[in-house]
């Protein structure tokens, strides 16, 4: 995002007015903080984005999700994207909880 910004600000800034808007919709439907991160942790998983995966995952985590939730969130993966892009993911998922615990420590 750092590069959208930088060179097309405006579309950055809608970019953004249309997650609030969807997130806005889905909180106006049950879906809290904690789900949508996870929610957006499986998708990141499905598209390969583990820049994504790191940053959902430590906003998850501020919702509130456990390390349980965010390994099954990415286990319900494996029938549609296979066992290799569920492993990369579970991988990521596991350097940001060690991260936070490292830090937490400090």
């Amino acid at each position: 995002m750092k590069k959208i910004y930088e060179n097309a600000p405006q579309i950055a800034k809608e970019f953004f007015a249309l997650t609030e808007v969807i997130t806005e919709y889905g909180n106006d439907n049950g879906i809290n903080s904690k789900i949508k991160e996870l929610l957006l942790v499986g998708m990141f998983t499905a598209a390969d984005g583990y820049r994504g995966i790191e940053t959902h995952t430590k906003r998850a985590i501020q919702a509130g999700a456990t390390k349980e939730e965010l390994i099954a969130t990415i286990l319900y993966a494996i029938p549609v994207v296979g066992i290799s892009k569920v492993n990369m993911a579970l991988q990521k998922v596991l350097e940001v909880l060690e991260e936070g615990k490292n830090y937490e420590n400090s």
